[in-house]
């Protein structure tokens, strides 16, 4: 109809209040306008018409207070049938002024809707923004350097990406288009803020860490949400694991490992061991529905090992070496104890390597090896006569010669089984490996070439020898017996 027409729903306001209106931005904390709100507040009357009482006003309160009791409902404003305003608004307080009601009753009302600036098409009220960049204090970079052998461990940093949004809930015709929780979240979405770029981490730390972006990988990408629906806030916190990107090893994995020497007193040998552990880093793409995981853990800290695990004696040697203060000597390549743990559905490989510094190895093939040598010398041969009545013991007398030298040699070593059975292989399940026989007679020859230049002469005296096929056993007994030709 001609003149000014206000509704809310299919409530009239009769006669139209006036309205005062006013426009808020909304900002985050870098000063971008993320919304805008606008506030209207309605002062008008209510008149008791056609009869004037107490009565009649407070039915109008009651019909007024009903009709604004539904949040986002059509508020319309015409002036002679053209459209002015029209919005869904989230209704505030309903006041009415004290006074003689009879004739009027004068009230207020609060409603505020929301406008959107160019470019954002979610309603919300606050948004904040925080990245958290350190290095990890528990990892560090490392060097072993022994002029054959180089090894530098990567630097690693902690990121985190910290994204928190309230939201305003939006309505049409009473029934709320979104939440206040699925607008902040839809704004964090379409706004494209979640995620890393390097190179802007390398802009924000510039001058304080002076990291250039083209040196740094990032792994372990780990994304948390929460979210609050009464209070109408969403919640992502993003977390990253940098690394030096030309120190990584193949494969997304951090390890921790401690190198402990021994030393005693009752043995010359130092031993050196590393015991260390491996924590894979998932790969995780969440840019599909549902987010994938490229890569697991478990696949991760595989690959990880397979790269480090032959680094392990240079490492010990490398703290054997600085501990020595010279690189003179170095541990023995045969490990003395091995062992390996695997958690595939933690992702976690643990790993401990001790070595000594004994001699390397005589046999080739061998795991382990003793050589011990025990010398018999010659000793005087005298007689022993008994006198009757002599009380202080018998007489000696001395013969003149000497009993016969022995030197024993016993060799004890560890060699792979064969892994035959004696219906299988006979001959191969009951000869040691071939090469070491051959060695063991060099050895046996070294011994009686000795003998021979140093003018003895000698027999072998016993020659035994010891196999067990399923440990990988072997043991070799040799004894010569022998005198001097010319006395």
């Amino acid at each position: 109809m001609p003149g000014t027409n206000m509704t809310y729903g299919d409530y009239p306001l009769v006669p139209a209040p006036f309205m005062r209106l006013q426009r808020t931005p909304s900002k985050g904390q870098d000063g971008r306008i993320t919304g805008l709100t606008w506030n209207a507040t309605l002062n008008g009357s209510l008149v008791a018409y056609p009869s004037s009482s107490l009565v009649t006003i407070d039915i109008l309160q009651d019909e007024m207070a009903a009709a604004f009791s539904e949040q986002g409902l059509l508020f319309h404003l015409d002036c002679n049938d053209t459209t002015l305003l029209e919005c869904y608004p989230r209704i505030g307080e309903l006041n009415f002024e004290d006074g003689i009601w009879v004739d009027t009753c004068k009230y207020s009302l609060n409603m505020e809707w929301d406008a959107l600036p160019s470019g954002i098409t979610e309603y919300i009220t606050e948004f904040s923004e925080e990245w958290n960049f350190e290095p990890n204090d528990e990892r560090g970079r490392f060097v072993f350097n022994t002029g054959s052998y180089e090894e530098i461990g990567p630097s690693e940093f902690k990121l985190t990406h910290t994204v928190n949004v309230t939201g305003k809930t939006t309505y049409n015709s009473g029934e709320p288009v979104k939440q206040a929780w699925e607008e902040a979240r839809d704004f964090i979405v379409n706004q494209n803020i979640l995620g890393l770029d390097l190179a802007a981490i390398a802009d924000k730390t510039e001058g304080v860490y002076g990291i250039n972006a083209s040196d740094l990988s990032s792994h372990k990408h780990i994304r948390t949400v929460s979210v609050n629906e009464r209070g109408g806030s969403y919640g992502v916190t993003e977390s990253w694991i940098l690394l030096d990107s030309d120190r990584e090893p193949s494969g997304m994995a951090v390890e921790d490992f401690t190198i402990n020497i021994k030393q005693s007193i009752d043995s010359y040998l130092t031993n050196v061991s590393v015991e260390g552990t491996l924590q894979g880093l998932e790969t995780i793409s969440y840019t599909g529905t549902p987010y994938e995981i490229t890569e697991t853990r478990w696949e991760a800290v595989q690959n990880h090992w397979s790269t480090i695990k032959d680094k392990l004696y240079h490492r010990c040697n490398y703290s054997y070496q600085a501990n020595r203060g010279n690189t003179d000597k170095s541990l023995n390549l045969q490990e003395l104890n091995y062992t390996i743990g695997q958690n595939p559905k933690a992702g976690v490989i643990t790993y401990s390597k001790e070595f000594d510094d004994r001699p390397p190895n005589c046999l080739s093939g061998a795991r382990l090896e003793t050589f011990s040598i025990t010398d018999n010398n010659p000793t005087d041969i005298f007689a022993i006569i008994q006198i009757p009545g002599k009380t202080g013991g018998p007489l000696f007398q001395d013969i003149g010669t000497k009993t016969e030298g022995t030197r024993t040699l016993n060799i004890e070593a560890v060699f792979e089984p064969t892994g035959v059975c004696p219906g299988t292989n006979f001959s191969a399940f009951i000869a040691p490996p071939s090469g070491v026989l051959t060695e063991v007679a060099t050895i046996k020859t070294t011994f009686e070439d000795d003998f021979t230049n140093s003018g003895y002469s000698w027999f072998v005296a016993q020659n035994d020898q010891g196999w067990e096929p399923k440990s990988g056993k072997f043991t070799r007994t040799l004894s010569w017996k022998y005198s001097r030709c010319d006395s």
